[in-house]
């Protein structure tokens, strides 16, 4: 073995033992990876997956305060105070910003509307759900508790459906080996089944990407390099566009959010809809650069359109709504009340939505 080789062979070993030591040190220091934690879902036959009852887990984020408790109760909700018998319930239904796993337990939105009012909160946001299982979560949630108010917190972004998005018919997101996967992974490309295993068992590949992508400039080079965390889908498009696709997606949302009202009623209870924005819908320079990426050259449209579209249509049924778009397109940094990589909600996001909430239900 020549003196050269036995440099490169040294060299690497030295990669590998120091990739080892900063490995079991985050394991000590970052005690869950990155994102959804191993056991933070469960399967269901009815809803694909569910939150499970009694969980406790700490998981690092993105954002301040880097490292979050995530808990749920008996009723398989995220916690937000603690239950009283014989209260009324407010039932928040959602996907992942209502879930709110950027930050603390006490820190969601939910949180801070039971901290606001006398009743109890119970948070059934699910990352991935979409509107077929807040229908199916409210029809069994109203059996089992004195609901009072049901909040539909709809992220425009993703959150408007087709017949076949429904879990009766099939799975979207699946739970293989305690994580939460696309249902199709089998089909899923070697560098996507790579990353995922990394993001999932390797502290070292999470912490590293989460030091690179809480910075500002990062963001920006990735994303008009055309490798942008979150890159909207082409539903996002759809909801800008005058066609026969985009016409079946907006119908059969209003019919289930119309279902969903119709059960509220008939149980004596208000439903309310919380329409919330995406980052890149309140910033202008994202927005612009978005739509340069996926509008296919068509001008730029209001990003106010499937808001003003989704709020008429719940006003004609009589239902209460909240603009989240308009509220936040009023303040002068209105980017501000989301995180900075994966934009969700920060703490100032979760504060703002549950306010307007507090307005609304009154109790």
């Amino acid at each position: 073995m020549t003196h050269l080789v036995k440099k490169i062979v040294l060299c690497i070993m030295s990669v590998f033992i120091g990739l080892f030591f900063l490995e079991v040190g985050l394991r000590v220091l970052y005690p869950t990876p990155f994102g959804f934690v191993k056991g933070g879902v469960v399967a269901d036959g009815e809803l694909c997956y569910r939150l499970p009852s009694d969980f406790s887990a700490v998981v690092n984020t993105f954002n301040p305060p880097y490292r979050t408790k995530y808990t749920t109760t008996t009723f398989g909700s995220r916690t937000a105070e603690m239950y009283e018998e014989g209260l009324p319930v407010i039932l928040m239904l959602g996907d992942s910003f209502t879930l709110g796993i950027q930050v603390q337990d006490d820190e969601t939105f939910a949180a801070r509307v039971a901290q606001s009012t006398k009743v109890n909160v119970l948070n059934y946001g699910t990352l991935g759900y979409n509107p077929y299982q807040y229908l199916l979560l409210l029809n069994k949630t109203m059996r089992e508790f004195p609901v009072r108010f049901v909040v539909v917190n709809l992220y425009v972004s993703n959150d408007v459906v087709l017949r076949e998005d429904s879990p009766r018919d099939h799975c979207v997101m699946t739970v293989v080996d305690g994580y939460l996967v696309n249902a199709d992974w089998e089909n899923k490309s070697l560098f996507f089944k790579m990353r995922t295993f990394f993001h999932h068992h390797t502290h070292v590949y999470n912490f590293v990407s989460n030091q690179l992508m809480r910075s500002q400039w990062m963001r920006k080079v990735l994303y008009y390099g055309g490798f942008a965390v979150n890159t909207p889908e082409n539903l996002e498009v759809l909801l800008f566009t005058n066609t026969s696709k985009s016409e079946e997606y907006y119908a059969t949302t209003f019919s289930i959010l119309d279902e969903m009202n119709e059960i509220t009623k008939n149980h004596n209870a208000t439903l309310v809809l919380v329409l919330i924005p995406s980052k890149y819908h309140v910033n202008k320079e994202l927005w612009q650069v978005f739509w340069q990426k996926n509008g296919g050259g068509i001008s730029l449209p209001d990003a106010s359109i499937p808001f003003d579209r989704l709020k008429r249509s719940a006003q004609e049924k009589n239902m209460t709504v909240i603009d989240l778009y308009e509220l936040f397109m009023q303040d002068a940094v209105p980017d501000r009340f989301f995180g900075v990589r994966d934009d969700h909600y920060n703490k100032e996001g979760h504060e703002r939505h549950a306010e307007e909430v507090v307005k609304v239900i009154n109790v």
